[in-house]
């Protein structure tokens, strides 16, 4: 869309200008990563994927998360030339794909782009290269509610239970309100905690680490004062705290006594 659309689009929605033209900026990036031959050794996954393979209108975010079975970031900065090509294409202003210095456990790609006023922004690519992912991924269509994508472009995109999984993980490594709220999301929208899956994820973290060890009421407790203030640019109405608060508890509960009732029935076989 072009400015004018945009505008207007921003107006009927009340949402900032800026937060609807970094939204289309993503969905352009995302088309173009779609069509590369590297995208096969990844998996979408995060807030992101939500919004833009699963959830039709959820949330604004700003990064783009991945999983990659292999090392491609070199093969997507050179990909550069397409990246401005489509950004021409359809109107957003793309200007580079950089790298950005981090450890071994992934790497981090900054798109930097400028908005219809000229001024600098950017997206991050984050790829996670010490992880497995544990459920299939499958190859699923990239929404676009702005129409500037050709044709319809499809993206490999970790299982939404592995999803809700590094939701519930993430919750205990950093504790953002963003975290919290996508999760329960998940969980009112029927997306069922799998207790092997979460107790992979959590091993990731810390080695032999349970359901029973997160110790979730600390955690969340420490969010509701972070929690208009956090969500207000993402969501528009932020919903309450305490349902999403007792939605997770609940579900981290029902979670840890199938866990329990599994371990419990094989050892009975043992």
């Amino acid at each position: 869309m072009d400015a004018t659309a945009l505008r207007r689009l921003a107006g009927r929605r009340g949402v900032a200008l800026g937060i609807l033209e970094k939204d289309q900026a993503i969905t352009v990036a995302l088309g173009f990563l779609a069509g590369l031959p590297a995208v096969r050794s990844l998996a979408f996954k995060g807030g992101t994927a939500m919004s833009k393979i699963y959830f039709p209108g959820y949330r604004f975010s700003e990064d783009l998360d991945f999983t990659a079975s292999a090392d491609v970031s070199t093969r997507i900065v050179r990909a550069e030339p397409q990246l401005l090509a489509e950004g021409m294409r359809t109107g957003v202003r793309f200007l580079a794909i950089e790298r950005i210095p981090g450890g071994r456990a992934g790497r981090s790609l900054r798109i930097r782009y400028a908005d219809f006023n000229g001024h600098p922004n950017r997206i991050r690519v984050k790829l996670s290269l010490r992880e497995t992912v544990r459920l299939p991924v499958e190859r699923r269509p990239l929404l676009d509610p702005y129409k500037v994508l050709a044709g319809r472009p499809l993206l490999p995109t970790m299982d939404i239970r592995e999803i809700a999984a590094e939701k519930l993980r993430a919750l205990c490594m950093r504790s953002q309100p963003r975290d919290l709220y996508d999760l329960a999301f998940l969980l009112d929208h029927g997306v069922r905690l799998d207790p092997v899956v979460i107790e992979a994820k959590l091993s990731w973290w810390k080695p032999g680490m349970r359901l029973e060890d997160i110790g979730i009421a600390e955690r969340l407790a420490r969010l509701e004062g972070l929690w208009e203030r956090d969500l207000g640019a993402l969501v528009g109405r932020t919903p309450s705290f305490a349902k999403a608060e007792a939605s997770v508890r609940v579900a981290l509960e029902r979670a840890a006594r199938k866990a329990r009732r599994a371990g419990r029935s094989g050892s009975e076989r043992a």
